[in-house]
Formats: C-alpha cells, sequence, structure tokens
C-alpha cells in the first residue's frame, strides 16, 4: 500500500500538473482503468500447463487409433463421418465475402452440450455439413501444437506491465505541458513509475521497455482489443 498521504498530488507534482479538483479526478480515474487493465491482461496471460497439451495430443493420437481400429469392421466402418446441421451448435458455415465485407460472425457456441445430449430440432431448409473426425482430430493435432508452441513466445509478463504505463502516457500528455520522452531527465519516467506504485500498491520493476513501447511508434495494443473478433464492413 501507499504510505504517502497524498499520492495523487505527489504524481501531480512529479508531471508539473497544477493540482486542481479535475486534475485530480481525472488522475484518479486513470489509476483506476489502469489498475483494472493491468488485472484484465494479467488474467489473459496466464498460461496453461504444458503437460495440458501433451495430454491432449496423447487422447487425440490414442482416439484416432480407436477410430482406424473400429473402421476395420463393415459396421462401424463410416464411424468417423458425421453429418450436421449448420449453425445448430457443432459446425457452421459462412462464405469469405459473409465474413470480411458483411461482417458475418460463425455462430459456434462455446458452451459444449450437457447430458443427455438433445440435439437441436433442424427443418427441411437446414444447410447439412459433412465432417470427417479423423482428419478434422489430425488438423486438431496441428492446432494444439501450434497453441503450445505459441505458449512460450514473446514477453508475457510484459504487456501487463505495458497497460498501466499507456494509461500513465494518456494522462501524462493531456495534462502536462511537458512533452513525455524516454529521456532520463524527462519527467515521464518518474511519473510513470510512481503512477504504477499508486495503481497496482507496489514497488514499480524496470518499466524501461514499457516506457520505450508507450511513446515509440508502435500499436496500442488496446485498440486491437476493441476490435477482436470484429470485422466492419468496407464500403466502396
Amino acid at each position: 500500500m501507499d504510505n504517502l498521504p497524498d499520492p495523487v498530488g505527489n504524481l501531480l507534482d512529479l508531471a508539473g500538473i497544477t493540482k486542481t479538483p479535475e486534475t485530480r479526478s481525472e488522475l484518479n480515474k486513470a489509476l483506476e482503468i489502469a489498475r483494472g487493465a493491468y488485472d484484465s491482461a494479467h488474467q489473459e496471460q496466464a498460461q496453461a500447463p504444458s503437460d495440458l497439451f501433451e495430454q491432449l495430443d496423447a487422447s487425440i493420437r490414442r482416439t484416432l487409433m480407436l477410430i482406424a481400429k473400429l473402421g476395420k469392421h463393415p459396421a462401424t466402418r463410416d464411424i468417423a463421418f458425421e453429418e450436421h446441421p449448420i449453425g445448430t451448435g457443432i459446425a457452421d458455415a459462412a462464405t469469405f465475402r459473409e465474413m470480411i465485407v458483411e461482417g458475418r460472425n460463425l455462430r459456434i457456441s462455446r458452451r459444449p452440450w450437457v447430458e443427455p445430449v438433445q440435439v437441436p430440432t433442424v427443418s427441411a431448409d437446414h444447410g447439412i455439413i459433412g465432417i470427417n473426425v479423423e482428419n478434422l482430430l489430425r488438423a486438431f493435432r496441428v492446432s494444439v501444437e501450434k497453441a503450445k508452441k505459441k505458449r512460450g513466445r514473446g514477453h508475457p509478463k510484459r504487456t501487463d506491465k505495458l497497460s498501466v504505463v499507456l494509461y500513465a502516457a494518456d494522462f501524462f500528455r493531456a495534462y502536462s505541458a511537458t512533452k513525455p520522452s524516454t529521456d532520463e531527465r524527462n519527467p515521464f519516467r518518474s511519473f510513470a513509475e510512481r503512477f504504477f506504485e499508486v495503481a497496482k500498491g507496489t514497488k514499480a520493476p524496470n518499466l524501461e521497455w514499457q516506457i520505450r513501447q508507450a511513446l515509440g511508434n508502435y500499436s496500442d495494443p488496446r485498440k486491437l482489443k476493441l476490435h477482436h473478433g470484429e470485422r466492419k464492413s468496407q464500403k466502396r
């Protein structure tokens, strides 16, 4: 926890910003939003244990082996071939134009069916999709392997701290007469470190990378999140 009697006032002094009810209120808002953004980013970066990937891959391989064995018997030769209505929770389909130009999203439920399974009622006009479960599982193995490799890439412990520094930079730009820079003599460095401490209630770590990202010519990850999973229509 912060031991100073007026941490918000101290932050304003570091940035050379006049203490007014407005600047205090806006700084408090920025601190609160930054705190929430850090917690959200930190949760998103939580990585699944590597052994889960190994277990899943082993399970898929065993399933494929069992499908192959069942496929040798006439009565179960086609056990891996499924037919399902489009848009009822198992599969959906759309053209590339519908997805990119018209903003059509694939309607696939993330919620698994529960026992007893109740297959949705379909009409004669429902589209039907055929699924080769064996090929689907092989493709799924590739996706699992990619997810496993991606798990260890990048700097997962940096981006949650970056979210805090980005909000510090936003406030500093809006209210300080000094332009923030990565120069060690620039007050933004001290402001960002102190902003982090007040927002998180802990001593600021080394924020060199985060400060350079926040003030450099980099894409703001907060803006990318706003459009994640969305496709806007492109009008010509």
